[in-house]
């Protein structure tokens, strides 16, 4: 298409139709942009990928790597698998502990009577209190989050 351009019609040459076109057109203008386009310069290109692909797949550093993950991932399954059926049992006996531990520092305040002693037995049963709810709340903390021991607390 040219822009202004007059009208056309369509002709016949030798029985054929003949379409109308501009100058600088057809076959060789097609054929002149074609020649520009660097296909030397985009071969080397492909070329030279081809060679750094082919490096790095062949590199043993990335065998190593590869290994060294597979290695890793096993062992990760392996540890899931071990310690998933051992978690329940972890956590009946923490709080089965807790509870021992509360038992014994009730029996204690019993045996002293209520009253604060002057020796730090008071304190001391007040900490014995706090280790047993602690160790509560890292069994309640464990049941909810299993993968805790694999991957530690978030963001701590």
């Amino acid at each position: 298409m040219v822009p202004g351009a007059s009208p056309a019609t369509l002709g016949q040459s030798a029985g054929l139709p003949e379409i109308p076109g501009a100058p600088g057109g057809g076959l060789q203008s097609i054929l002149s942009r074609l020649n520009k386009v660097p296909v030397d310069q985009i071969a080397q290109n492909l070329l030279d990928i081809t060679h750094r692909v082919d490096a790095l797949v062949a590199s043993p550093r990335l065998a190593d790597s590869i290994a060294q993950l597979d290695d890793s991932l096993r062992q990760i399954h392996q540890t899931a698998a071990n310690a998933g059926p051992k978690l329940a049992q972890l956590v009946q006996q923490l709080h089965a502990t807790a509870d021992q531990i509360d038992q014994v520092a009730q029996t204690a305040n019993k045996t002293l009577g209520g009253a604060p002693s002057q020796n730090g037995i008071g304190s001391t049963l007040k900490e014995v209190t706090d280790a047993a709810r602690a160790l509560r709340e890292l069994a309640d903390y464990l049941d909810r989050h299993p993968e805790a021991l694999i991957k530690g607390r978030p963001g701590g």
